[in-house]
């Protein structure tokens, strides 16, 4: 839901936004990750990499 507020701002003024996830978690799998710390530093590493 953040996500969709960003946007809107993002277009009401004329500026570009881009959302980046990293999935920490299955909760219907019962699925959650040991170092979810690690995992959204890589994804930030990744995205910043590729700019």
């Amino acid at each position: 839901m953040e996500t969709a507020g960003i946007y809107a701002l993002s277009r009401m003024f004329g500026h570009q936004a881009l959302s980046i996830n990293a999935i920490l978690a299955s909760r219907v799998a019962g699925h959650f990750s040991s170092e979810p710390d690690k995992v959204v530093d890589r994804a930030i590493k990744m995205i910043l990499e590729r700019f």
